[in-house]
C-alpha cells in the first residue's frame, strides 16, 4: 500500500471510522493499525505491485460477473418475451379461424335456425291460444246446455272476447270488425314460412312445378293442395301488381268471368272481395259463393299477397242454402337475384271442405253436389281425383293467363305515360 493510499485510509472521511476521528481510538488498535501499515511498507516491492494490481483484477471479474448475470437476465426476459408473443399469435390465428367457422356455420345455418325459432313460437302461442280456448269452453259449457235446451236452432261455435275471427265470422261493430280483419290476415303472414317449408317453396325450384294434391283423409274436411312455382320474364313488382289487380277482379279475359265485387276497401292493400266461381266445380254445385279477405306485403325484393276465405258476415249475411268456399292462400312474388329482369312466382292454396247455413259440409256430400250426373258406381277414387285435379288445375291456369294479360297491359300503359313524359319534355 503506497503513502497516499495509508493517507487516505488514515484521515478521509469516508473511510476513517467516527471514533478515530475523534480521537477516542484506544492505544491497542492504534498500534495494531501501524504495525499492519509497517509490515505492508517492509514488503518487496514486487509483492507489493502484486497486491496493487490483484485488487483491480478482483474489481474488474466482479463487474464482469456482475455484467454477465445482467445479460443472462436480460436474455431470459427476452426469451420469455418471445415466448409469449408467440402464444398471443398462435391464439390470434386461432380465434380467427374459429371466427370465420362460426361465420360459415352462420350463413348456410341461420336461415333455418330462424324458420325453426319462428314455428316454434308459432306453436307455443298456438298452444296457449288452444288451452285458453278449452279453459272458456269448460267454463261456459254449462251455459251452452242450457242454451240448447231453449232454442230449437242448433248453437254456432262459441267464440269469446271479440275471437269471432277464428271462426271466420266478421261482426257488424266497426272497432271489432277492423280488429277481425287485421288479426285473421296478420295470422296468415305469420303462418307463410311454415306452409311454404311444409309444400316445398321455401327454396327456388331449377325446373317448373305445378302439382294438385288431393287430400285422402276426408276427417280432415280438406279437399286439395295446390302448388306452383314458376320463373316468368317480367320485374317483380310489374308482375306482384298484375297479380294483384287480378285476384281482385280488376283484370277480365275470357276465362276469368266479371263475377267479381268488391265489398270492402280497407285500405291500398287490403280488400274484402266477394266472387263467384265459374269452373266445372261451380257449375255443377249449385249457388255458390266465395269471398276473401286479402291484403299484400311489400318487403325487401319481393311482393307477399295473403287471404283467406270469410264464411260469416254479419253485414252482408247469405241465404242458408248457399255454399261456402273456405280456402286459404299464400303469393309470393320475388325478384330473381341472378336476373333482375326475371320474377318467381310461387303460390301454396289450401281448399276445404265448403260450409252451408254454418256447418260443415262433408266431402262425400261435396262430391254429390260436384258430380249431380255422375252415378255412385262410375264416382270411383281414381274419377274423381282426375275430376279434382283437372278443376283445379285448370282454375289456375285460367289464373296466370289473366295474370299475363294484365302484365301487357301494365307494361303497355308504363311505356305510353313515358313516351308521353318525353314528348312533354321535349317542348
Amino acid at each position: 500500500m503506497s503513502l497516499g493510499n495509508m493517507d487516505a485510509f488514515l484521515f478521509e472521511d469516508g473511510c476513517m471510522d467516527d471514533s478515530l476521528a475523534l480521537g477516542l481510538i484506544k492505544d491497542d488498535d492504534l498500534d495494531r493499525v501501524f504495525l499492519d501499515a509497517k509490515d505492508v511498507l517492509d514488503l518487496p516491492p514486487a509483492t507489493k505491485r502484486k497486491i496493487d494490481e490483484t485488487e483491480p483484477d478482483k474489481e474488474t471479474a466482479r463487474k464482469n460477473a456482475k455484467r454477465e448475470a445482467y445479460k443472462k437476465h436480460i436474455r431470459k426476459r427476452q426469451n420469455e418475451h418471445a415466448d409469449l408473443k408467440q402464444q398471443v399469435q398462435e391464439l390470434e390465428d386461432q380465434l380467427q379461424f374459429l371466427s370465420n367457422m362460426k361465420a360459415i356455420d352462420a350463413t348456410f345455418a341461420s336461415n333455418w335456425e330462424n324458420i325453426a325459432r319462428d314455428l316454434a313460437s308459432h306453436r307455443q302461442e298456438s298452444a296457449a291460444e288452444n288451452e285458453k280456448l278449452r279453459q272458456k269452453v269448460a267454463e261456459q259449457s254449462e251455459f251452452i246446455e242450457t242454451l240448447q235446451t231453449l232454442l230449437a236452432k242448433r248453437p254456432r261455435l262459441a267464440v269469446f272476447e271479440n275471437d269471432e275471427w277464428k271462426a271466420l265470422r266478421l261482426v257488424a261493430d266497426p272497432s271489432k270488425r277492423i280488429h277481425g280483419m287485421n288479426a285473421l290476415l296478420h295470422r296468415q303472414r305469420q303462418m307463410l314460412t311454415g306452409v311454404f317449408l311444409q309444400c316445398g317453396l321455401l327454396e327456388p325450384h331449377d325446373d317448373d312445378v305445378h302439382k294438385v294434391n288431393v287430400c285422402s283423409d276426408i276427417t280432415k274436411m280438406l279437399i286439395s293442395e295446390s302448388v306452383r312455382f314458376v320463373r316468368m320474364n317480367v320485374p317483380y313488382p310489374v308482375l306482384a301488381e298484375a297479380a294483384w289487380n287480378v285476384s281482385l277482379g280488376r283484370e277480365i279475359t275470357e276465362k276469368w268471368g266479371d263475377n267479381y265485387k268488391i265489398l270492402e276497401t280497407i285500405d291500398a292493400n287490403t280488400v274484402y272481395v266477394e266472387y263467384v266461381p265459374r269452373n266445372g266445380v261451380a257449375d255443377a254445385s249449385g249457388v255458390l259463393c266465395a269471398r276473401y279477405l286479402y291484403r299484400r306485403y311489400y318487403e325487401d325484393n319481393r311482393v307477399v299477397i295473403v287471404w283467406k276465405s270469410i264464411l260469416e258476415d254479419e253485414c252482408y249475411p247469405l241465404d242458408e242454402s248457399v255454399m261456402r268456399v273456405h280456402q286459404s292462400g299464400w303469393m309470393v312474388i320475388e325478384g330473381d337475384v341472378k336476373n333482375p329482369t326475371q320474377s318467381l312466382y310461387k303460390l301454396f292454396v289450401q281448399r276445404h271442405s265448403p260450409t252451408r247455413a254454418g256447418k260443415l259440409i262433408h266431402l262425400t256430400d261435396v262430391f254429390q253436389f260436384i258430380m249431380p250426373n255422375i252415378s255412385l258406381e262410375k264416382r270411383t277414387t281414381t274419377y274423381v281425383t282426375d275430376f279434382i285435379v283437372q278443376s283445379f288445375r285448370g282454375v289456375e291456369v285460367a289464373f296466370e293467363k289473366a295474370i299475363d294479360v294484365a302484365v301487357r297491359k301494365l307494361t303497355y300503359h308504363h311505356r305510353h305515360d313515358f313516351m308521353l313524359t318525353q314528348a312533354e319534355m321535349s317542348l
